[in-house]
């Protein structure tokens, strides 16, 4: 396999090994799928990106990976990417980006790079993990999420998640990282109880 240069960083922070980590091929043209996944899983960073030529009007196309799969958008994946694009002089101010949910517009400006996801967020139509399966799975007790008409929804704006409510902070303190065997990219705990007017 021929060389790459790719480039390691931090998103959404001002500090060095703060944020969220992230690796970039910033040129991966001649990179197959199965060497893409084989680096991803080498890097085992949350996700590993790989620029390519743009297609369909795209600036540049984007394709992410995890260590175990593709995804087909994700926010700090791209966010980290229109930096180093902007920051090569390869986009200007604003550019579109083409990744497998769709065109995401990019604007870039003070070091900051703001996108709009792909898709409108939309419930997906399919059945969501039930409320004691997704406790089984997070080490929480029965009836910690919620169920009923506040049931967990698989929501997505281009990559899909389980959306769940919990009783409060003190619950997420609780909960550890497991599998809950779910066909979505991750999971998402939410408390509003403790919050004032359900605000976040």
């Amino acid at each position: 396999m021929a060389g790459y240069r790719f480039i390691t960083l931090d998103v959404f922070t001002d500090q060095a090994f703060g944020g969220n980590p992230l690796a970039v091929f910033p040129e991966a043209a001649g990179i197959n799928d199965e060497q893409m996944q084989a680096i991803a899983g080498e890097f085992n960073l949350s996700e590993t990106v790989f620029i390519l030529p743009g297609s369909d009007g795209a600036d540049a196309d984007l394709r992410i990976f995890t260590p175990a799969r593709e995804m087909p958008f994700a926010g700090h994946p791209t966010v980290g990417s229109s930096l180093i694009l902007a920051g090569e002089g390869r986009i200007g101010a604003t550019a579109t980006l083409g990744v497998k949910a769709g065109m995401v517009a990019v604007t870039v400006a003070d070091g900051k790079a703001t996108i709009m996801a792909p898709q409108p967020a939309h419930i997906i139509d399919a059945p969501a993990p039930d409320a004691a399966s997704i406790e089984a799975a997070l080490g929480l007790q029965p009836g910690d999420v919620a169920a009923g008409d506040q049931s967990p929804m698989i929501c997505s704006a281009g990559a899909d998640f389980l959306f769940a409510r919990v009783k409060n902070r003190e619950t997420l303190a609780r909960t550890r990282v497991g599998d809950p065997a779910i066909k979505s990219v991750g999971t998402v705990l939410v408390a509003l109880d403790d919050l004032a007017d359900g605000v976040i």
